[in-house]
C-alpha cells in the first residue's frame, strides 16, 4: 500500500514525551499510550483511504451489490462475479497487482535473509545487484508468490525491476546509479542469461503412453460415479481454478446425429449421436470463439471423443450444473460437494499413474516427467505416430506455428518404428538378393 516504511514522530511531539519531561506539572506530557493509539488511527485511516480510492478493483462483489435494491441482488450475482473477475484481470489492474505482489515477495526474502533495511540505503548498487541475483536464483527454484518452479527469464527480470522500483520509492540513491543499470547489473544479467539458455531447450514432459491409458481405463471401471477417476479418457476439459469467464459451459457443446440434425442433450440419445461441435471461448493461441468438430469413433469406443464429450455433459446433468456454470466439475465424496476439475488435480493423477508404469518413486523426477504439458506432448506424438502430415497436426491441435515439432519425442514407439523400418529394408534387400540369385541360376542352367 506504499506506506510501509517507518516514519518518526516530529520533534515537537517527541520533545513532550517521558524521555524529555520527567513529570507532568505543566500538563504538557504526551503519554506513549496516546501515541500508540494515534498510530493505530493513522494506519486505519490510510488503509481505508487506499482501499476506497487507490484500489477500487479490490472492492468485493458483496460491496458492489449493496448499492442495488435487495430484490435485484440475486439476479446480479452471476454476471457481477464475471465482471469483477474480468476487471481484476484487466491489463492495468493485473500489472499493478503483479508489481505489488512481487515487491512483497522481495520484502519477505529480505526478512528471511535478516536484512534490516530492504531499501538498501547507503549500499553500493553492485552489492545490491549481487543480492538481487541471489533472490533471482531463489525465485527460479520456486520461492515466488505463485510457487512456480522454472520461471521464465522475462518473469524473473520483472521481479527484479519491481524490487528496484520499490527501492526508488523508498529513496534509494547512489552516485553510481541503480542496481539494474548496465554498469552495475553484471551478476543478475549472468543468471538471467543462464535462464534464457535453459528456456531454449524444448519442454521435456513425457507422453501418456498406452500403459498409462490402460490404467486410467481400469481405474474408471471401479471408481465412484461422477468422480475424477471415473473419466475414462483424458480430455482438455480442466479449467484454471474457477475462472468462469474462460471455462466451457453447456452452451459451448452442440450435438448432431448422423444426418447433421441438432440433438437434445438427453441420456437416451447416445446411440443417435455422431458429431459434437465444441466452441473454445478462450484459447492460448488467441483464436477465441473457434469451433471444432469431433466425429464418433466406433473402432475404438474407449478413445472416442464424441463419447467422451457425452460423458462430460451427462455428468454435468447428473450433478445439477446449470447452463451458465462450467461443465468441468466432478463430485468429491470426501468434501461432499462438486469440485472444479483443475490442472493440479489432473497433474496429480498423471504423476500417480506415471509412478506405477515407470517404477520411479522420486517425486522430483516424476514431477518433471509428467504435467499438463504431457497432454500437448502426447497429442503431437500420437499424430506423428499415425504418420499424418505436419499441416494436419498444426491445424487440428490449434497451433499457429510449427512449434509443436519441439514436442516430438524419441520414445519406445519411435524406437519400434525405427526397427520396423530397418527390418522392412533388410527384408526387401534379401528378396532382391534372392531374386538375383534365382535369375543367375536360371541363366546358368540355360547355358
Amino acid at each position: 500500500m506504499e506506506f510501509w516504511w517507518y516514519y518518526e514522530w516530529p520533534e515537537c511531539i517527541r520533545s513532550q514525551t517521558l524521555r524529555f519531561i520527567k513529570n507532568n506539572k505543566n500538563g504538557t506530557l504526551i503519554a506513549i499510550n496516546c501515541l500508540e493509539y494515534a498510530s493505530i488511527i493513522i494506519n486505519y485511516a490510510a488503509s481505508y483511504h487506499y482501499w476506497q480510492t487507490q484500489n477500487m478493483r479490490k472492492i468485493s462483489l458483496a460491496r458492489r451489490l449493496q448499492a442495488f435494491p435487495p430484490e435485484s441482488r440475486p439476479h446480479l450475482v452471476h454476471n457481477g462475479r464475471i465482471v469483477v473477475k474480468s476487471n481484476d484481470g484487466s491489463a492495468h489492474n493485473k500489472t499493478h497487482g503483479t508489481r505489488e505482489s512481487r515487491q512483497n515477495c522481495w520484502l519477505q526474502y529480505c526478512r528471511r535473509k535478516r536484512i534490516k533495511d530492504p531499501a538498501f540505503l547507503g549500499f553500493h548498487p553492485q552489492d545490491v545487484n549481487w543480492f538481487m541475483a541471489t533472490w533471482a536464483q531463489s525465485l527460479f527454484t520456486g520461492e515466488n508468490y505463485n510457487g512456480i518452479v522454472d520461471l521464465r527469464a522475462s518473469t524473473v527480470k520483472g521481479y527484479l525491476e519491481a524490487a528496484q522500483q520499490l527501492l526508488i520509492t523508498a529513496g534509494y540513491q547512489h552516485k553510481e546509479g541503480l542496481p539494474l543499470d548496465k554498469n552495475n547489473s553484471k551478476e543478475s544479467d549472468i543468471f538471467i542469461a543462464k535462464i534464457r539458455k535453459y528456456e531454449s531447450l524444448p519442454e521435456k514432459r513425457e507422453i501418456i503412453d498406452d500403459n498409462m491409458l490402460e490404467i486410467f481405463y481400469q481405474k474408471s471401471l471401479t471408481a465412484d460415479t461422477d468422480s475424477l477417476d471415473q473419466t475414462r479418457k483424458l480430455t482438455y476439459e480442466y479449467v484454471e481454478g474457477t475462472e468462469e469467464s474462460r471455462a466451457m459451459i453447456n452452451g459451448d457443446w452442440l450435438c448432431f446425429d448422423r444426418e447433421g440434425k441438432l440433438m437434445d442433450k438427453t441420456p437416451g440419445n447416445l446411440q443417435r449421436l455422431y458429431k459434437v461441435n465444441i466452441t473454445w471461448c478462450y484459447q492460448k493461441n488467441g483464436r477465441n470463439g473457434e469451433t471444432i468438430s469431433y466425429w464418433r469413433d466406433d473402432v475404438d469406443p474407449c478413445l472416442c471423443p464424441v463419447r467422451a464429450a457425452w460423458r462430460i455433459l451427462m455428468r454435468a446433468s447428473r450433478l445439477g450444473i446449470t447452463n451458465h456454470e462450467p461443465v468441468s466439475q466432478y463430485y468429491d465424496r470426501k468434501r461432499g460437494h462438486r469440485v472444479y476439475i483443475n490442472s493440479s488435480g489432473v497433474e496429480e493423477l498423471l504423476r500417480v499413474v506415471g509412478t506405477q508404469t515407470t517404477g520411479i518413486t522420486d517425486r522430483t523426477i516424476i514431477n518433471k516427467m509428467f504435467g499438463m504439458h504431457s497432454l500437448r506432448v502426447t497429442a503431437c506424438n500420437e499424430l506423428a505416430r499415425l504418420g499424418v502430415k505436419d499441416s494436419f497436426s498444426q491445424r487440428r491441435l490449434r497451433w499457429r506455428s510449427k512449434t509443436f515439432l519441439d514436442y516430438l519425442r524419441n520414445n519406445h514407439y519411435t524406437a519400434r518404428q525405427h526397427n520396423l523400418s530397418y527390418n522392412i529394408k533388410i527384408s526387401q534387400h534379401d528378396t532382391e538378393l534372392l531374386n538375383n540369385l534365382n535369375n543367375r541360376s536360371v541363366s546358368l542352367s540355360a547355358q
